[in-house]
């Protein structure tokens, strides 16, 4: 999907939170100096473990509460998880 930015006259990109959410999650689990399980990322984040998984299906849509804990969880912005970067 794209949208068009009028304020600066640019197209850009939407990328949905949940793919964001993926990739944070990915990196996180693929450092050599940090590895990540998804029963240990979900106690992190103090979500109920149905909740994280629609959140990565898409199922759900992410909220800004649930952007703020796995934010804490991912050590990055909640702004990261639920807004493009430009």
């Amino acid at each position: 999907k794209k949208y068009n930015n009028k304020q600066k006259g640019k197209t850009m990109k939407y990328v949905d939170p949940k793919e964001t959410l993926k990739q944070l999650f990915l990196i996180k689990k693929n450092n050599i100096n940090y590895f990540l399980k998804k029963k240990d990322f979900i106690k992190m984040t103090g979500l109920n473990k149905s909740t994280v998984y629609r959140h990565l299906s898409g199922e759900f849509a992410i909220s800004r509460d649930s952007a703020i804990r796995y934010a804490k969880a991912l050590n990055c912005d909640p702004a990261e998880i639920l807004f493009k970067k430009i």
